[in-house]
């Protein structure tokens, strides 16, 4: 028995990375609860097969890149996961652009966004919108404020030629 849980865990390994407490939970469901699950956990674990540092730095440096979130969210994502608190701070000390950055690439997304669609709103809906873009992926109120008032000279000079600002 305990042969063919290991073969379906390398089967489940062969198509994505999985958390320790993800396999886990995957080997209960299909075969119950037992001792040798946490054997098999262990030992993909030692051999580096299994590995939740590798999973929280692959989740983290895809979000930067893909589809940015703020540091919070990756946090409650990964510990959804089952994966340890330590491990998830560390990783998103490393591995994270941060939330100024983060805050940074999704306003300037959301102001080309305005531009291609040619939208005359008023700077103040534009700031509230973008205020909420913000809150909406995890970054807080005073870094969206912070980084909106950095890039206000920017996002101005862009008005004068779209139509577009911050105030």
């Amino acid at each position: 028995m305990q042969k063919k849980k290991k073969k379906y865990a390398i089967k489940l390994l062969k198509k994505k990375l999985w958390t320790q407490a993800e396999l886990q939970k995957r080997l209960e469901i299909k075969f119950g609860p037992s001792d040798e699950i946490l054997k098999i956990i262990d030992k993909f674990s030692r051999e580096g097969l299994l590995n939740d540092q590798d999973y929280a730095r692959a989740y983290i440096t895809s979000k930067n890149n893909i589809s940015p979130t703020g540091d919070y969210k990756k946090k409650l994502f990964l510990l959804k996961k089952g994966i340890n608190v330590d491990v998830v701070d560390s990783a998103i000390q490393n591995f994270s652009i941060g939330d100024e950055e983060t805050a940074k690439i999704l306003i300037d997304k959301k102001i080309r966004n305005y531009q291609r669609n040619a939208k005359k709103l008023d700077h103040r809906d534009i700031f509230a919108k973008l205020i909420n873009h913000l809150s909406y992926h995890c970054i807080k109120t005073e870094t969206a404020y912070k980084i909106l008032e950095e890039m206000r000279d920017n996002l101005l000079s862009k008005e004068s030629s779209d139509n577009v600002s911050v105030e």
